[in-house]
C-alpha cells in the first residue's frame, strides 16, 4: 500500500518541486472530488513551509492575489486572507474556503472494531432504498445521483444498513488515484448516534485494505462528530488543509 507521503506529494502536485517554491499547479484540482465538487486549491504546511496546490487554470492570478499574504500557517486568519483572494478570482459565492483535516490510517490491524452492526454491500437492486433516501428531491436529480454511484456499486465498494426500508447509513470510497480511496459517509439524521457511520466507515475501510488502497478520510475541522467518528476508528489527522472548494459546473 502506498504511503501516505507519496500519495499526498502526488496529490498535491509536489513531485516536481523546486528550492523555495510554495505555490504548485496540480491536475487533480480541477477534477471531481466526491462527484459534484472541485478543490480549486488546497493549503497546508509541508516541512514547515506553507504550501498551495491549484488549480493550473488559477495559478498566475492566486500568485498576484497572495504575494501579500501576512500568515504562513494554517489559521483562522489565513482562511479569511485566502477568502480575500479568491474573491478577486473565482465567481462570487461560487466557492467556500474551509478547515479541514486529511486522516488516514495505516493498518487494518490498528483499527477499533466498532458494534458489530449487519451492514450491507449496495447493488443496483438497493435501488429502491435510494429513491426513498432521496424522496424529497426530483426524479431526474435522484437518477443522476444514482448514476454517479455506479461504478461504486459495481465494484462493490458502497456499503449500507439498511432499516425500516430505507438506508440509515452509507459510506463508499468516491475516488481512487494515486493509490488512495476517498471515504464519504452519510447517516440520515433519526439513525445518528447509534454508531452506524462507523460501522460502515468500517467496513469500507476494510474494502480499501483488502484491494490494498490507502483510506483517506477528510472531513472540516468544525465537524466534530464526524472527526470523532475516524478518531474513534484509529484514523490519525496527517494533515491540517484550508480547501477553497465550489461545485461542478461553476465558470472560472
Amino acid at each position: 500500500m502506498v504511503t501516505f507521503d507519496e500519495y499526498y506529494r502526488k496529490y498535491l502536485g509536489l513531485n516536481q518541486e523546486s528550492p523555495g517554491q510554495t505555490i504548485f499547479a496540480a491536475d487533480r484540482r480541477s477534477e471531481p472530488v466526491a462527484f459534484f465538487y472541485l478543490h480549486h486549491s488546497i493549503s497546508t504546511v509541508i516541512n514547515d513551509k506553507l504550501i498551495h496546490s491549484i488549480s493550473p487554470q488559477l495559478v498566475q492570478a492566486f500568485k498576484k492575489q497572495i504575494a501579500d499574504l501576512a500568515c504562513n500557517s494554517i489559521s483562522t486568519d489565513l482562511v479569511r486572507e485566502i477568502d480575500d483572494a479568491m474573491f478577486e478570482i473565482l465567481p462570487l459565492l461560487s466557492y467556500s474556503p474551509m478547515r479541514m483535516h486529511r486522516m488516514t490510517i495505516d493498518n487494518f490491524g490498528q483499527m477499533k472494531k466498532p458494534e458489530n452492526f449487519s451492514v450491507s454491500i449496495l447493488t443496483e437492486e438497493s435501488k429502491q432504498f435510494f429513491e426513498t433516501q432521496m424522496s424529497q428531491r426530483g426524479p431526474r436529480f435522484t437518477e443522476f445521483c444514482w448514476k454517479t454511484r455506479e461504478k461504486a456499486l459495481q465494484e462493490g465498494r458502497y456499503f449500507g444498513i439498511i432499516e425500516n426500508d430505507e438506508i440509515a447509513a452509507t459510506a463508499f470510497i468516491s475516488d481512487i488515484d494515486l493509490g488512495a480511496g476517498n471515504l464519504v459517509v452519510s447517516t440520515k439524521s433519526k439513525y445518528r448516534r447509534k454508531g452506524y457511520g462507523k460501522a460502515v466507515v468500517a467496513r469500507a475501510t476494510e474494502w480499501c485494505f483488502q484491494n490494498e488502497i490507502r483510506p483517506i478520510y477528510l472531513v472540516a475541522v468544525a465537524n466534530t462528530p464526524s472527526v470523532k467518528l475516524a478518531e474513534g476508528l484509529g484514523f490519525e489527522t496527517k494533515s491540517e488543509e484550508i480547501v477553497v472548494s465550489g461545485y461542478i459546473g461553476t465558470n472560472v
